[in-house]
């Protein structure tokens, strides 16, 4: 998932103006960001999904590369890694 890292993005359920959608009461605090990578940890930790990466990057990345991940668990790094475990697993069982 990659996400724009905007001031937008940090809002919480409560500062937001636009409320098409009912959550949880304990999520209403948290920001979209926050949201995305409790979703994303927790369809990795239930193995619905075997990794999953959350990515915050600016509109400047276009031109700095610049990214941050909000969760170790769906951080860039890890999501590579157990892609590269995956696919090396399968080339493994290819004839």
């Amino acid at each position: 998932m990659l996400l724009e890292d905007a001031p937008e993005s940090a809002l919480s359920y409560q500062e937001t103006a636009h409320r098409t959608f009912r959550y949880f009461p304990n999520s209403r605090a948290l920001s979209y960001a926050q949201r995305y990578e409790i979703l994303f940890r927790k369809l990795v930790q239930e193995q619905l999904y075997t990794s999953a990466g959350v990515l915050l990057s600016p509109k400047t990345a276009r031109e700095t590369g610049d990214y941050s991940c909000p969760g170790e668990l769906t951080s860039l790094k890890t999501f590579v890694t157990q892609l590269a475990a995956h696919i090396a697993g399968e080339a493994a069982r290819q004839p």
